[in-house]
């Protein structure tokens, strides 16, 4: 029993140790979700204007292009693309560090707690957000029940009911990552690259089999498939922060690890290619192999990154910020350009400010609660 103990003590300083070098990632998080936000705030907003007055039940937005959209409209570089690719590679090397102190079930259970509380409850606000912007514009609110209750269980793409939030669509894909890892604990514990390889190619064999048949059929199994078939990749594209995750732990060597993520980097292209997301080839997918470099070089210097307060505290609440900054961005933008006379540049600071404010609440009120009852599962593991 003591000799248990023991080893359990030892295990947890070898994976304290291992973090704390990985503080990089952790800084990384709230720069991604700064990357995300001007996709969408700068981007999106004047890109697609037609969808952003649907989506936020508003008019749409008449004027020219500012000369901030310009900067950002490079074809090959989108920041939305390049900063979710961050978000993945960041997951894939860290969540897996969890595992020592959980069970599959905890494991699960711990990481569900760590997205759904305050996802659902950001949901909520941006119901209330939209449902009031609806009234003030007078355009009617076309969101049921039911496709707001798929929408916080993250099955809309499942059950056929329409995808409200502009990046739940990423954390769908984080919680079947989730599944996949608890389902390969054992492997991904021991660092084995075979069983990690074999899930990587019957992924993209899958793939490819269901984009042949995409569109055919109907009801809940096309459902199924179909969200395979758009989710596959970017779980693939995870395994390889998987591999990052396992030369980090010393679980295979910088040969392996170098070879690895060369081949996992193919297959991920391949995957996407010849799937049901090929009309996105190349451009999308030349942003995520530019992630994987900056990834890459930013682990291989992560000894020399000093600690910066403030992309520490924007990292702190990196995540309700990424949950709500579309929404509340776009509908708050709207209202003082369109009611208060703002011009875009004054609007888009203001919608800053109000979603900084709220995602410190949700940060305080809801995502350290959540957080810290998932360590508690763990027995204090880290998050």
């Amino acid at each position: 029993m003591a000799l248990r103990v023991a080893a359990r003590q030892g295990e947890t300083r070898l994976s304290a140790g291992l973090t704390e070098r990985l503080n990089f990632a952790n800084q990384l998080r709230g720069i991604a979700a700064l990357l995300v936000a001007v996709s969408h705030l700068i981007g999106v907003f004047w890109a697609m204007r037609s969808f952003v007055a649907l989506a936020t039940f508003s008019p749409v937005q008449p004027g020219p292009l500012p000369a901030a959209y310009w900067l950002i409209s490079y074809r090959w570089f989108e920041f939305g693309p390049f900063g979710v690719a961050l978000f993945f590679l960041i997951s894939g090397l860290v969540v897996p560090f969890s595992l020592q102190h959980h069970t599959r079930w905890t494991f699960l259970l711990a990481r569900l707690l760590r997205i759904y509380p305050t996802f659902i409850l950001a949901t909520l606000l941006e119901m209330l957000l939209l449902y009031g912007a609806s009234c003030y514009w007078r355009i009617p609110f076309t969101y049921d029940a039911r496709s707001i209750i798929a929408e916080c269980l993250l099955i809309s793409n499942l059950t056929g009911y329409p995808v409200i939030g502009f990046v739940s669509w990423t954390l769908a894909i984080e919680v079947k990552f989730y599944i996949l890892i608890m389902l390969a604990r054992p492997a991904i514990q021991q660092g084995r690259l075979s069983v990690l390889f074999a899930i990587a190619i019957a992924i993209t064999i899958l793939n490819f089999i269901i984009s042949r048949f995409a569109g055919h059929g109907g009801g809940a199994p096309a459902l199924l498939l179909n969200s395979f078939g758009m989710e596959s990749p970017s779980i693939l594209f995870m395994l390889i922060g998987v591999l990052f995750h396992f030369y980090h732990a010393r679980l295979c060597g910088w040969r392996a690890f170098g070879a690895s993520v060369i081949a996992m980097t193919i297959l991920f292209v391949i995957c996407w290619r010849l799937g049901p997301l090929k009309d996105e080839y190349p451009v999308v997918v030349a942003n995520y192999l530019y992630a994987i470099f900056l990834f890459g070089a930013l682990y291989a210097t992560r000894r020399y990154i000093p600690d910066n307060r403030l992309i520490g505290f924007m990292a702190s609440i990196s995540f309700p910020f990424y949950l709500i900054h579309a929404v509340f961005g776009f509908t708050i933008m709207k209202f003082l350009m369109l009611s208060a006379g703002f011009g875009y540049y004054s609007a888009l600071s203001c919608a800053v400010l109000i979603i900084f404010a709220v995602s410190l609440l949700l940060h305080k009120t809801i995502e350290q609660r959540s957080i810290e009852l998932g360590r508690r599962l763990a027995g204090q593991g880290p998050d």
